[in-house]
Order: structure tokens, then sequence, then C-alpha cells
């Protein structure tokens, strides 16, 4: 089936964006968060801080390969082949290129991941793997030779609906995570062990298999997520307020989250939210 595809291209100064979205296929929507294509050019070498989020992000390059840091890290590494996988973290990255990127990006939600990678997450965490690494995703390596935008949506539809058959996740822990999602981040672990029947040790355990990290840092990582979608629609809330709204204990305890997961002030973090950039490695 031919999918609609909406391409949009933007330009401010001497930068260039293309942005194609198609629709995500109804079977596919209760697994992916959402897939973007993307192209951008520059007049030169251009460094984006990336944010962390609690969704896993595959990204298909048919561009040069981004430069990217290791978590936390303050230097990007040059990679050799298109293409890679970026595991749940609570720090941020860096990604880093000469002009010139361009692929698509898939995030999916941490059982859906689970099951397309069909490995334990924690083995991702705070990792960029390259997709050569992985035995499931070789076939991806033909993605760079794709031909427009409708053929590359279409090649991804088809593999993910391979890898979500031949996999499997536990509904139990995908259903804790949409508990952490729905509140904020705000819903006390003991509470989650407590209703699923579980010691919280054991539901620790679960989480670093079918999500990569324990579901105190879950739901932490989620209120920074949150934090961060409420300071770019909210301009002009105080930090005062926004601690408030989000649970923290007080205005210190956000700028300390903020200063965890972003490496930056609150005012820096609103800086980087408000500068024009593709949002790679966030969730939309």
């Amino acid at each position: 089936m031919t999918q609609a595809i909406t391409v949009i291209s933007e330009a401010r100064d001497e930068a260039r964006w293309v942005v194609a979205r198609a629709r995500i296929p109804e079977d596919l929507a209760p697994w992916v968060v959402s897939w973007v294509g993307y192209s951008e050019r520059r007049p030169g070498l251009h460094r984006q801080r990336e944010l962390p989020s609690g969704v896993v992000h595959l990204i298909f390059e048919f561009g040069p390969p981004l430069a990217i840091s290791g978590s936390g890290g303050e230097v990007c590494r040059p990679r050799r082949e298109q293409s890679f996988v970026v595991g749940l973290d609570d720090c941020f990255g860096l990604t880093e290129h000469a002009g010139e990127q361009a692929g698509v990006q898939v995030s999916l939600s941490p059982a859906a991941a689970r099951r397309v990678l069909g490995m334990p997450l924690q083995l991702l965490t705070h990792q960029v793997v390259d997709v050569g690494a992985l035995e499931c995703f070789r076939e991806a390596r033909r993605f760079g030779d794709l031909d427009g935008w409708e053929e590359r949506f279409g090649w991804l539809t088809a593999f993910l609906r391979r890898r979500l058959r031949l996999g499997n996740s536990r509904s139990d822990v995908a259903w804790a995570v949409e508990r952490i999602r729905r509140s904020d981040g705000g819903v006390a672990v003991a509470q989650l062990a407590k209703e699923l029947g579980f010691s919280r040790k054991h539901l620790a355990t679960l989480f670093q298999d079918q999500v990569g990290l324990t579901p105190k840092r879950y739901a932490e990582l989620t209120r920074f997520e949150r934090l961060t979608q409420r300071i770019k629609a909210s301009r002009g809330t105080s930090w005062a307020q926004l601690a408030v709204q989000l649970g923290f204990a007080d205005q210190a305890h956000l700028s300390r989250s903020v200063r965890r997961f972003s490496g930056l002030t609150p005012r820096g973090l609103g800086a980087l939210l408000e500068a024009p950039h593709l949002e790679l490695f966030e969730s939309r």
C-alpha cells in the first residue's frame, strides 16, 4: 500500500532542513511512538546536544554517518557505518556532522524495542550501537541504497512488522511503563510493585531486561522529559511553577535533575530548547 508522505522544507540563515512524515500504520501504532525522515545541510561543522528520553531510537542513515559522543561525553567519535541504535540513557549525548546529515529516526516504546531487537535492553543502556554489531539489524545495511521517502518508509514498515512478529516482551512491564508515563513519573515504585504482586527487587530486575533502567530511574527520566515538553509549550512559566506542576520537592530539586539529565543549568536548557534544530533522539 502506498503511504502518503508529507515533506516540509525550511531554511533559516544558512541552514536548510527537510522533514518527511508518514502516517504510522494502524498495526504499528501501539509500538512506534514516532518516526520522521530528515535531511539537513549547513555551511560547516555542526554539533548538537541530544537530550535523553524514555524511548529507544533506531536511526537509519542514508547520508554521512554522524559522529556521536558517549553518554555524558563532550567528545564525538567518528563512525564509518551508516545507521545505529540508541539505548535508553539518563544523560545527554552529542552528535556532530560536517555540514550534512540524512536519515529516518524511528522511536520505539521499550516493549517494542525489546521485541524488535530481541535482546535484553540493559545491554544497550548508555550505548550507541552501529547496526552491523546487531545480528537482527544486518539487513538494515541496505537502507542507504533505498531511493525516496516512500521506499524508505515502506521498507521500515515491512522491517518493523517482521521483527515485531518474531520478538516478545512482557505485558506487565509494559503496563508499568505506561503507568509511569501517564503519571509524568509521579507514581511510586512501591505502588507499582504492589499492584503487580512483585517485590521491588524483582520489578527492578524485570525493568533492567525489558526497559534498560530501573523503575525509579525511568520515572525520573520521564519527569525530566515532561519538563522539557512543558518548557517548549509554556514560554514564560517560572521554574518555581514548573517544579510544583511536575512534583519536584522544590526549585533546587528541579535544577539538580536538569543538571543530571542534560548537563546544563535550567537557563541553559531553556536556551537549548528555544534554538532551531532537528531534535534527534527526543520523542515527539
